[in-house]
């Protein structure tokens, strides 16, 4: 049985109350709610959560070491997050989200920026189901960074290799081809020009170096 988080009970009373309009939930219960999230997907990644009040609103800006990807990360806190901004007309949007029992979010609606002549439409998510209830998380930005040793990136082209022999980029790694350098920003970065090598990744997909290392990684998170 799922256990069911005490911010969500907290909601729901809020929502037996005022039932029809979505309940605000505050900027530090929705940090707890991204931690618990996070620790429950990736329990081996240590992750930082920080919130932030600034004169535009307010963020919560999440950070961790090798572990998962960011769109795997993403996956998980964008739902959490109850704006965003259309550059074009330098105007802010609300997101409304659900929230679930386990404590998780799933996209529920945007106002968009369309209808004052902006870039961003209107949009509605799937239905909550599942005891979901409709709310406005206290996020109104939710950033991610993720920083890459050298250890975790030699590891990933050690494992493609192996994973995937007889393709031209594992052959390259297996060559010594393709390294890990320190790139033009301190950040680490893959060397000898993996984006110009292509080979078949999986079932039949081809993909740049770069990309299918990305991949592989990914993968690599999901089965642990």
């Amino acid at each position: 049985m799922t256990k069911r988080s005490p911010i969500y009970t907290a909601t729901a009373k809020a929502w037996a109350a005022k039932p029809g309009e979505p309940v605000s939930v505050g900027l530090t219960d929705t940090a707890k709610l991204i931690r618990g999230a996070l620790k429950a997907k990736f329990p081996r990644t240590k992750f930082s959560v920080r919130t932030s009040r600034f004169s535009g609103g307010t963020s919560i800006d999440i950070s961790w070491t090798d572990g998962p990807t960011a769109e795997l990360v993403d996956s998980i806190t964008g739902p959490f997050q109850s704006g965003g901004f259309d550059g074009m007309i330098d105007m802010a949007f609300s997101v409304g989200g659900w929230l679930y029992p386990d404590g998780t979010a799933a996209f529920r609606e945007t106002s968009g920026t369309e209808g004052s002549a902006g870039m961003v439409p209107a949009a509605a998510g799937e239905p909550g189901t599942d005891g979901a209830i409709p709310v406005r998380f206290g996020g109104k930005y939710v950033h991610t960074r993720r920083e890459t040793t050298l250890a975790h990136m030699q590891r990933t082209l050690t494992s493609y290799a192996a994973r995937w022999p007889g393709c031209p980029l594992a052959e390259a790694i297996k060559a010594g081809e393709v390294g890990v350098e320190p790139g033009r920003y301190g950040a680490w970065e893959y060397t000898g020009n993996p984006g110009a090598i292509r080979g078949a990744v999986g079932k039949g997909g081809h993909y740049g170096g770069d990309v299918a290392l990305s991949h592989h990684a990914a993968r690599r998170m999901t089965a642990a």
